[in-house]
């Protein structure tokens, strides 16, 4: 992105969602952000994160009064003259999606997140605990 980075004073360790580690040792001070075509002046730390872009920290999103209604999927910031910006995140209506319907949607530029959900609680059976119907011998009849 050709951003100016510059030194932290100490190396910062970031613990991430999964508690993997991330080592940080520069930041971008006064990057300039843009929402909708206002500009947002926040000091950055790169490091790698998935698919985020940008995560604003609660010390930027003070500063420009941040108001997250995380019901309606909407932040309200205001800009340093104090204009209102509204960002609405998009809805999801529908719990499941076809995977026709998802298609569509990642081709209009939507992000799709994938998660595989594990009851940790419940233990695989092994193959030989589950019931055998009937047997079969492993040849074909003639």
């Amino acid at each position: 992105m050709d951003l100016m980075l510059e030194d932290l004073t100490e190396p910062l360790t970031i613990e991430v969602a999964n508690q993997d580690r991330v080592l940080a040792s520069q930041f971008c001070p006064k990057c300039q952000l843009e929402i909708h075509g206002h500009s947002f002046s926040a000091d950055l730390i790169p490091f790698e994160l998935g698919v985020f872009d940008v995560i604003l920290g609660m010390d930027c999103l003070s500063h420009y009064k941040a108001n997250i209604d995380c019901r309606k999927k909407k932040i309200v910031m205001f800009t340093v003259d104090n204009v209102r910006v509204n960002y609405q995140g998009q809805r999801q209506e529908k719990k499941f999606l076809s995977i026709f319907k998802a298609k569509k949607l990642l081709k209009q530029g939507c992000e799709a997140y994938l998660a595989h959900i594990v009851d940790a609680e419940n233990e695989t059976p092994n193959l030989d605990k589950i019931p055998i119907v009937r047997e079969f011998p492993d040849g074909f009849p003639d």
